[in-house]
């Protein structure tokens, strides 16, 4: 990810409420362009468009992907890594049971 140590504390620290965000707002399979630039692109930050951006770190999208294949890698680690390149990512998504849960 090539994050900064505060970037990165920063991501996992806030992922419940970064998921939360894509869920409540239908992001997660998203078809609208903009979405790479907010979320994707590098940047100083990702632009959620709340007064949180400034402090949120870079291509936020990238870093929940990665959580997500994660996720799916522990589900199902008899998985081979050229499999794992080669399947759609909706199955990976869907059997991955990503979801963080927030802190209590």
């Amino acid at each position: 990810m090539n994050y900064t140590q505060k970037q990165y504390e920063w991501a996992v620290s806030n992922e419940a409420n970064i998921w939360n965000y894509f869920v409540e707002n239908n992001l997660i399979f998203g078809d609208d362009h903009r979405l790479e630039d907010r979320f994707i692109a590098p940047g100083p930050f990702s632009k959620f468009y709340t007064e949180i951006d400034n402090s949120s770190s870079p291509q936020i999208g990238i870093f929940t992907g990665w959580q997500i294949c994660k996720a799916y890698l522990k589900q199902k680690p008899e998985t081979k890594l050229q499999d794992f390149l080669n399947m759609d990512a909706t199955v990976i998504f869907n059997q991955s049971g990503y979801k963080p849960k927030l802190d209590q």
